[in-house]
This record gives structure tokens, sequence and C-alpha cells, in this order.
């Protein structure tokens, strides 16, 4: 009789933490995949890269002329749509990019020219 009543004072807590866990929680086999954004500058001067959202900018790096870089994008949340700003380090005029939507495990390709005018953001799903 002993023996149960210590099972029981081991267990329910146990049961009780569990319940109190909530909903919504990620799997912990399964990590959510970040976002990324690909940059390639195929122009000459070098550029810093931010993504702007809800009023706020990033910043998520710089990439030098003729080369490429990548960025993950960590959010706590689905991120929604974004807006990526290639500034020309030390130039007059940016480019940015036309609204892209992206959540977790997207792929987001921004492709600078010497005419950054003339620049183009692609999206991949996951």
């Amino acid at each position: 009789m002993k023996t149960r009543h210590w099972t029981l004072v081991a267990v329910l807590p146990a049961m009780l933490l569990g319940a109190c866990s909530g909903p919504g929680k990620p799997s912990l086999g399964k990590p959510v995949q970040p976002a990324v954004v690909n940059v390639a500058n195929n122009g000459f001067a070098d550029v810093t890269v931010y993504v702007l959202q809800s009023g706020m900018r990033w910043r998520l790096g710089t990439v030098t002329g003729l080369s490429r870089g990548r960025f993950p994008l960590r959010f706590s949340h689905d991120v929604g749509d974004v807006y990526l700003l290639a500034d020309p380090v030390g130039g007059a005029r940016g480019y940015l990019s036309p609204a892209v939507r992206v959540q977790p495990g997207t792929a987001v390709d921004l492709r600078l020219h010497t005419t950054l005018s003339m620049s183009s953001v692609s999206v991949w799903g996951h």
C-alpha cells in the first residue's frame, strides 16, 4: 500500500507539469528552419543589405563587389511581408525590393547589378 502512495506522489507532479506546458510548442525532434537571404552582388560596389519590416530596419551584412553572401533570417514567429534594401557603401542610390513574403524555411535570392535599379528578388518556398 505504501508503494502505491509514493508512486502516485512521484508521477502526479510530472503529469501536472506536462499539462501546463501549453499548446503550440514546436516538436523537439524537428527544428524550425530559418529563412535565408542569398545575395549575388554582380556590381563593383560593396553593398550593405538590410531587412525592412513594419517601419524597422535590421542589418543583415555587407557583400563586397563581385561576390556572394548568405544571411539567415531568425525571427520568433512567422515573418510575413518584408522588404530588402541594398545600400551601396559610399554610393548615392540603393535598391529597395518589392514586398516579399517570407516564412521559416523560405529562401530569398537577391541579385544585384551594377545599375542597382535593374536588380531583382525571387522567393523559393519550403
